[in-house]
């Protein structure tokens, strides 16, 4: 990973992604955990950035919103997004508890984003074939637990795998927010995952600890943020987020993720330089 310091108070963190299922690379932008976080007037500093690293497309990895926070980081900046890229968006903790999650829904996807809750479909960015999938928050249990007829986070998990398995050829990405249900991603068979949730560990001594304490994980998380091998087939991405609510964060800035999907040619081509 490379990362460039931004003066507007958060990092690109840019990772390289090898496969041999592009012949092209795409370029892939993931924001999780705004919390409704504001970057300058009008979310000038975000949109900024995005305009500079341009990517293909974005994906939303959850808690854009918040439950607590009365602020308009996502109302500012979800329309801009839906209206100049192909985005897609899960849900996290926070909008579930917000009280109304079909409303967050319906507000989310009035702007052209495409909610993502068990469900996904091929697309072909650069003219290269991605297969994009999601699921809803773990919360989402109890919500189906209220609501028989809805599915588990299990269930909408296995309808991402069985759809996805009919494009293998296709790069497959999972949008899901929590990074510590590897037991359950491990298995699937997709190339990347793609979460938040954990706030990079709020407290950060690079080289030394990777995170302090993250939601779901408690004490010295294992997934703070960062690249993880879970198998041979599989890669997780988990983003450091883009909070600025949690003012604990040493050693940790808010982050921007950028993936770079390329052509595993371009590795060969990379060690000659």
């Amino acid at each position: 990973m490379h990362t460039a310091r931004n003066k507007h108070r958060f990092l690109i963190g840019k990772y390289r992604l090898f496969t041999q299922k592009l012949t092209r690379p795409v370029r892939v932008a993931l924001i999780t955990d705004l919390h409704d976080s504001e970057y300058g007037e009008d979310q000038a500093a975000l949109k900024n950035a995005l305009t500079l690293v341009h990517p293909h497309l974005i994906l939303l990895g959850g808690d854009m919103l918040d439950h607590q926070v009365k602020a308009r980081g996502a109302q500012t900046l979800l329309p801009w997004l839906g209206s100049t890229y192909p985005c897609y968006y899960v849900t996290g903790n926070h909008e579930y508890w917000s009280g109304d999650i079909r409303a967050v829904k319906e507000y989310v996807g009035r702007w052209g984003i495409k909610v993502l809750d068990g469900w996904g479909e091929l697309i072909f960015p650069n003219g290269m074939p991605l297969w994009i999938g999601g699921v809803d928050d773990l919360d989402h249990n109890r919500a189906a637990r209220l609501f028989p007829s809805s599915p588990t986070w299990a269930e909408e998990l296995d309808s991402c795998i069985r759809a996805s398995q009919e494009h293998e050829d296709a790069y497959r990405i999972l949008l899901s927010h929590r990074p510590e249900l590897t037991a359950a991603y491990e298995k699937t068979g997709f190339d990347l995952i793609a979460c938040g949730h954990a706030h990079g560990g709020q407290v950060r001594l690079p080289g030394l600890l990777n995170g302090l304490y993250a939601p779901g994980q408690g004490l010295f998380p294992r997934w703070a943020g960062g690249r993880y091998r879970l198998s041979p087939k599989t890669t997780m991405i988990v983003s450091r987020g883009l909070s600025l609510k949690h003012p604990l964060r040493l050693g940790n800035p808010p982050e921007l993720v950028v993936l770079d999907i390329l052509p595993a040619e371009e590795i060969f081509s990379l060690r000659a330089t």
